[in-house]
């Protein structure tokens, strides 16, 4: 038997190795996609293609109304935070008899 680091290394490199392997799988695959949706696209009519764009530019419209409304929630506050005491102060109010 060798020593651990040496089964670590070759498994590390054969990882590796899958890895990449993978990477070249995926995008020789996604490329077939495209080279296929692109042949059907050049197969349809002029109408059809017209009413996807419409179909298309009327989702985009829509996200971007959905982006707008969404984009402030995600950014960062600018108004002041209540501190802790002012919390308490708020849910325990002092009470004066």
């Amino acid at each position: 038997m060798g020593e651990p680091w040496m089964w670590r290394s070759t498994i590390l490199s054969l990882a590796l190795n899958l890895l990449a392997k993978a990477m070249v799988r995926v995008a020789r695959w996604a490329a077939m996609l495209r080279q296929r949706a692109l042949k059907d696209l050049a197969v349809w009519s002029e109408e059809n293609k017209s009413a996807e764009i419409i179909v298309l530019e009327e989702r985009l419209a829509e996200l971007q109304s959905q982006v707008e409304i969404l984009r402030p929630l995600h950014q960062p506050s600018t108004t002041r935070r209540y501190t802790l005491r002012e919390r308490f102060l708020i849910l325990y109010p002092p009470v004066i008899t």
